[in-house]
């Protein structure tokens, strides 16, 4: 007999003094199908009717739970979710070697032990014994936060569209990630690098222009191998940093800077040297092969035409086989003595490192109050934590302004250039002031800094205007 406890649940007595109880729940968000939970009851006695009223009050805490939410969302797997987060993640623009990323770490580590795990069945302590068996497995803290990353911006996405409830990954507890020191070579070392890949007979002849590049600019990889002819300014001695190759399994491709926007890097003499060595030889390959040196021909390509870049991976490798052969003679030397390579002989350094090596260089310079053009960004300070930080207390370049007149800040404003700055530090909304032209002695402007409102600051990073960067 089927009794009718109310709108949203039905209850039925199966056997004598067994109740069987269900609540609609709604319809499953991804399949559509009509949703239900389900559960039994069973009285002290096994008589017709009996515990009839204590089943219906269990009935009707489950409707009040249904009504709170607890049990919405839909059966699909974890796995499910997983396969349309990162489907729409790629309809969102993300790159491909980042979705790349995305899906070996879910195939290989997340997929395995909770792929089939129904969204509405999964918890947090499931979540937690996935992270404990990872660390158990020898996975670093790192790779395993990466991980719970991963699950944790899909179940909030699941959560937007109604897949589930609530993201159970925010009440689990990931591994901290541990701090590593970042190894950054010192200017010997970067010689020492330029030397032994100019070195005659290398696998890679143009090695040496990527890494001397690399070190000036501080550009990336995939950017290095993205630039083109058409992005040197050599008028200016300046090159536009417009694209990326990026490089997966499938292949490559071209996409916008990390940044999502072009940026321009203001280059010295030495680096349009480098730059104008390449162009000749780039010019002799192509007369060779008689065929033309387009504008939109890659700077470091294999072809003499330049219509295809470098892999990105293949510059890696080829960096990475440069440090090896940096250690060859500390290794042959700790083989003969029957001990191992000491720690300061070796060259545990990636292509990456270098933009670290320029940002540091950067800082130093800044410090010091050398004056140089400087290529790197002053917004892009701090972008890696630990190793080229911007300053935040004052220092010896930072000093606070006082007692300042409007007609003050309009004549500095004519003779500068005003652009927005990217942060807020505490209450101060600041820009970011760049020399238009090297007219104005240093003695100037300061003298004009000093009369600002006192709630602005002054930033220098050398005594030259062209190495200056004020931040107001």
């Amino acid at each position: 007999m089927a009794y009718k406890g109310s709108m949203a649940g039905t209850i039925r007595e199966r056997s004598p003094g067994h109740w069987q109880l269900r609540v609609f729940v709604g319809r499953d968000p991804v399949t559509g199908k009509p949703k239900q939970l389900s559960r039994s009851y069973a009285a002290d006695r096994r008589e017709p009717g009996a515990g009839k009223r204590a089943a219906e009050k269990k009935l009707a805490s489950l409707v009040a739970a249904v009504e709170r939410g607890e049990y919405g969302g839909t059966q699909s797997t974890l796995g499910s979710l997983l396969d349309e987060w990162l489907a729409h993640s790629e309809r969102m623009g993300r790159s491909p070697k980042t979705l790349h990323e995305y899906k070996r770490k879910i195939d290989t580590s997340i997929r395995p032990k909770l792929g089939a795990k129904a969204l509405d069945k999964l918890t947090a302590h499931d979540l937690d014994r996935l992270y404990a068996s990872q660390l158990a497995a020898g996975l670093s803290p790192s790779t395993v936060l990466y991980h719970h990353r991963i699950i944790g911006a899909a179940l909030k996405q699941g959560r937007k569209w109604g897949w589930v409830d609530r993201n159970v990954a925010e009440d689990a507890t990931p591994p901290a990630a541990r701090k590593t020191e970042t190894k950054v070579p010192s200017p010997e070392q970067v010689t020492a690098l330029i030397s032994e890949a100019a070195r005659p007979g290398a696998r890679n002849p143009e090695l040496t222009t990527i890494v001397i590049l690399a070190a000036l600019t501080g550009m990336r990889r995939g950017e290095l191998c993205g630039l083109q002819w058409g992005d040197i300014d050599w008028q200016s001695a300046a090159v536009v940093v417009r694209r990326s190759i990026w490089q997966t399994p499938d292949g490559i491709g071209t996409k916008g800077p990390k940044s999502h926007q072009a940026r321009r890097l203001v280059l010295g003499e030495q680096a349009m040297v480098v730059l104008g060595g390449r162009h000749a030889r780039a010019e002799a390959d192509a007369t060779a092969a008689a065929v033309a040196l387009s504008p939109d021909g890659y700077v470091f390509s294999a072809d003499p035409d330049g219509a295809r870049p470098l892999h990105p991976d293949s510059v890696t490798q080829a960096f990475e086989r440069l440090c090896r052969r940096m250690e060859l003679p500390a290794s042959a030397e700790a083989e003969q003595s029957g001990r191992d390579i000491a720690d300061t002989e070796r060259w545990p350094f990636r292509l990456h490192d270098l933009r670290h090596y320029t940002a540091t260089q950067y800082r130093r310079r800044h410090e010091s109050g050398d004056s140089c053009r400087s290529t790197w960004p002053r917004r892009r300070v701090g972008g890696t934590p630990g190793v080229h930080r911007e300053h935040q207390r004052a220092g010896p370049g930072r000093r606070r302004l006082t007692r300042g007149r409007a007609e003050v800040a309009e004549a500095l404003c004519r003779r500068w250039w005003i652009e927005p700055h990217s942060r807020s530090h505490g209450r101060n909304n600041r820009s970011v002031i760049r020399p238009e032209s090297p007219r104005e002695p240093l003695s100037t402007v300061l003298q004009l800094c000093l009369r600002l409102p006192n709630r602005w600051t002054c930033l220098s990073s050398g005594p030259g205007l062209m190495s200056t960067t004020w931040v107001w």
